[in-house]
């Protein structure tokens, strides 16, 4: 029973489109299906753009939550902050620049990276002689190129390819 039910079903549902496009034309069930397509990426899009709105709201507050940070003028608060500032350039890492959440992302590592150098040009200021003063211009030294390495990959292609084509020409001529 359920064989002939099967094929009574698929039978019904091919006369019903044959049926639709004598009366409709053949473009009936293509523009149906097309109409449908467009409304699906439509909303797809809408759903996207909404939660990229929420996350550069959220990107900016933590922004301003890390632009309010006072900076102490005690060395034991400015090692502790600095330390903390450095844990954080290690958790929000950069991204390449490729698409729009990267970029928003990269906003917050970036404030990071500021507000690390702006405590470290503090601390260094007034206690230029502290033996971790190396210890924190070193970690800043090396979030700044990593920030580059991951930002800017393709000039780096770039310049790799052309150094390599100046030896080769060095080399060769």
């Amino acid at each position: 029973m359920g064989i002939l039910q099967s094929f009574g079903s698929g039978f019904g549902n091919m006369a019903g489109v044959n049926l639709s496009r004598k009366l409709f034309g053949d473009n009936r069930i293509e523009q149906k299906r097309e109409e449908e397509r467009l409304r699906i990426e439509s909303e797809k899009e809408l759903r996207e753009h909404a939660a990229i709105e929420r996350m550069a709201d959220n990107i900016e507050e933590r922004i301003q939550q890390l632009s309010t940070i006072s900076i102490p003028q005690d060395r034991e608060s400015l090692i502790e902050l600095l330390n903390q500032l450095a844990y954080l350039l290690q958790v929000y890492k950069v991204h390449d620049n490729l698409n729009t959440k990267n970029k928003i992302r990269n906003r917050y590592a970036d404030a990071i990276l500021v507000k690390y150098e702006q405590v470290l040009t503090i601390f260094s200021s007034m206690y230029n002689n502290d033996i971790l003063l190396d210890h924190f211009k070193h970690t800043l030294k090396s979030a700044r190129k990593l920030r580059f390495i991951k930002k800017y990959p393709a000039i780096l292609v770039i310049a790799l390819g052309a150094l390599t084509f100046i030896i080769y020409v060095v080399i060769a001529g």
